[in-house]
């Protein structure tokens, strides 16, 4: 498929090393499921979900969700070509 060289804007980054880790993935799965779990133990246990005892616990379940959502926008699973990165050009007809 031919493809001209300015309609190029980004290439996937391929074969990333613990990818699910900077991209956030593993601490919203690990912050939702334990809220997710908490809560669920707590109003089946009839107490309240914002206790004194409980409420440290969802606080830190919390902030390692909003680590993750943070690192998911902020991580890039592309070269953008610009400033760091550029496309050069190379004839594969021999001269």
């Amino acid at each position: 498929m031919p493809v001209h060289i300015n309609t190029l804007h980004a290439f996937p980054k391929e074969g990333e090393a613990f990818s699910y880790v900077k991209n956030g993935l593993i601490f919203q799965i690990a912050g939702g499921g334990y809220i997710l779990l908490n809560v669920i133990n707590t109003l089946s246990d009839n107490e309240p979900v914002f206790g004194s005892d409980n409420l440290p616990q969802l606080t830190i379940a919390a902030g390692v969700l909003a680590v993750g959502v943070v690192l998911g926008l902020t991580h890039k699973s592309t070269y953008t070509i610009g400033k760091k990165y550029r496309i050069e050009y190379i004839s594969a007809k021999p001269s």
